[in-house]
């Protein structure tokens, strides 16, 4: 290209050399090509630089999973020991601002992102501190993934509200007497109660039950339309066959302990019928996403453990994914800009982690519980 514009200009050395800074100035200034996103990762110096730090590898192993997703965006990531002291952290800050880098993803440790948000804001850049897990709302500009966290229990209230999606709801709480199902039903109550949701019904039967006749019908004639059941498999399965039964329109969600085959022997066709409440591992990080799967199998073939830090960075990096395949199947070029109005806006990624969505103040919506429903003897996610 230079070539061509010196022919052109031979006639004034001085024109040339113009022409020629001209050129080189626009193609520094011009946004980042939607060919390739550079993304800085800023794992904590304790995660380790040898290749086996669980943060390192997961943002290794996700950027090439989610390269080239067939809109011709590539992905790749830096990565960068954060020394988690405030000096340390603004001159690693300084020296990631000066890079190709769009987005860093990281700075996990208390007091990183307080110094480094004002570097990459006047540099342009994204933020988003992943894994942290002390206040981010306190730094005004990044976006924070995970959020806060959440118990099982206040998870099956706020998600039996969403199920009813605003239409009139009557919700009973039934368990078997253990301390854990009681804690559930108690958390759940908190968060219904809090929300002028107050159950209409809360009942308890003993482990080994096998007729559940009579409380399905107190139940039935209670009105509940969405019942949560905290209880172990057998006996849940069982009382879920009685309760549609005599409920047939009933909306029922159950906690992990739902999620096994012998809740399905149990509950028989009612089976399917029935939400669970899951937290994403392994396990269920594979049967949510080919990404999931590839990226856990990634962890096990490196004999890495991953961590609640390296799932929120890996999540991190899909999200930004998203956005930037987004821009170019659209034939936009990427800039941090416009990834952080997507972020902030436009996106709910789909991640290993579940759907990621960040509020206008960067907080994300994602939390650790997810829906599945039993489809042909699976748990299939629920999508929002």
């Amino acid at each position: 290209m230079l070539g061509e514009w010196a022919v052109f200009t031979a006639g004034s050395s001085t024109l040339r050399l113009s022409v020629i800074a001209l050129v080189f100035w626009t193609w520094l200034t011009l946004p980042v090509s939607a060919a390739e996103v550079v993304v800085a990762v800023v794992a904590p110096a304790a995660d380790g630089r040898d290749g086996k730090g669980a943060v390192v590898t997961a943002a290794r192993l996700i950027a090439a999973l989610v390269s080239r997703g067939g809109s011709g965006v590539g992905l790749s990531v830096e990565t960068y020991d954060d020394p988690c002291d405030r000096a340390g952290s603004a001159a690693l800050a300084k020296r990631i601002a000066e890079s190709a880098a769009i987005v860093v993803v990281g700075h996990a440790c208390a007091g990183s992102a307080a110094v480094a948000m004002p570097v990459y804001a006047a540099a342009g850049k994204v933020l988003i501190v992943a894994g942290a897990g002390n206040g981010g709302a306190a730094v005004p500009g990044a976006l924070y993934l995970p959020a806060t966290g959440e118990t099982q229990g206040q998870f099956l209230g706020r998600a039996v509200m969403r199920l009813a999606n605003g239409a009139e709801m009557r919700v009973a709480l039934v368990s078997d007497r253990t301390r854990w199902a009681l804690t559930n039903v108690r958390e759940a109550t908190a968060a219904l109660t809090s929300a002028g949701k107050a159950p209409v019904k809360v009942e308890t039967f003993a482990g080994g039950d096998k007729d559940f006749g009579a409380l399905s019908a107190r139940l039935a004639g209670a009105g509940a339309t969405h019942v949560v059941v905290a209880a172990f498999g057998s006996e849940a399965g069982l009382f879920v066959a009685d309760l549609v039964k005599a409920s047939p329109d009933v909306v029922v969600i159950g906690t992990e302990t739902l999620a096994g085959p012998e809740f399905v022997r149990a509950a028989g066709a009612a089976a399917s019928r029935v939400f669970v409440a899951l937290k994403p591992d392994a396990g269920t990080a594979k049967a949510q996403s080919e990404t999931g799967r590839a990226l856990v199998e990634g962890f096990e073939r490196e004999g890495v453990k991953p961590t609640r830090t390296a799932h929120a960075t890996a999540a991190a990096i899909e999200a930004v994914a998203a956005a930037a395949e987004r821009a170019g199947r659209q034939g936009r070029p990427v800039t941090a800009a416009m990834l952080a109005e997507a972020l902030r806006h436009s996106i709910s990624a789909e991640t290993l982690l579940g759907p990621v969505a960040f509020a206008a103040d960067g907080q994300s919506s994602i939390g650790p519980w997810r829906l599945h429903r039993w489809k042909g003897g699976s748990l299939i996610p629920v999508q929002d």
